[in-house]
């Protein structure tokens, strides 16, 4: 291979290699996109071809940088492409084309934490009133304990009778293992998001 052409020329080799596996054409068209962007990203930032020999670690750390800061991909974007980047070079190091994979140490970025969807106040009335239309009063305490005592529906199902206290105006409930295996006591009020 020439200087110029081993990255296109190992890039094509190693797509044709995963198409004999059987992968399918979406995933060696995603790789294909992945490999050019970093080819085209290297291309303006040193004025060169990629070369193989010649990538290191800090070309595909800035790479991923340049991905974040300037064009502002997604991480999952980010991932995928980095991904693409090191199964490549891994393919191409077992094929000695390079000595180790310069994006092995290149950690992936953690995406933002999901944060939960709820219902809007509207929408839990009328699924309250629903639940009460249904006269079902086994259904109408699940669905208080998960509204109006913010039970998690796996600590709901794990209750026992002898959980659940409940006095005149006030009662308890003993969740014995919540999230991250947790012990915790839920105070219950007699008016717990009933329906008005």
């Amino acid at each position: 291979m020439t200087a110029e052409t081993d990255f296109a020329t190992a890039q094509n080799q190693w797509l044709a290699h995963l198409e004999a596996q059987g992968k399918s054409p979406h995933t060696r068209a995603a790789y294909r996109r992945a490999l050019a962007h970093f080819a085209r990203w290297y291309a303006v930032t040193y004025d060169a071809s990629p070369q193989l020999d010649k990538l290191l670690p800090r070309d595909i750390a800035d790479w991923q940088s340049h991905q974040q800061t300037v064009e502002k991909a997604k991480p999952a974007t980010i991932n995928q492409r980095l991904t693409a980047l090191s199964r490549f070079l891994a393919w191409a190091s077992g094929q000695g084309f390079l000595a180790g994979n310069p994006a092995a140490g290149v950690s992936d970025i953690r995406p933002e934490a999901r944060q939960p969807k709820s219902l809007t106040n509207r929408d839990l009335r009328r699924f309250l009133r629903a639940v009460d239309a249904g006269g079902n009063l086994r259904d109408i305490a699940m669905v208080a304990l998960l509204s109006g005592a913010g039970l998690r529906v796996g600590e709901l199902l794990a209750l026992k009778v002898g959980d659940v206290t409940l006095g005149e105006r006030s009662g308890q409930v003993v969740v014995r293992r919540g999230k991250h295996r947790g012990y915790r006591t839920v105070p219950l009020t007699g008016r717990m998001e009933r329906v008005e």
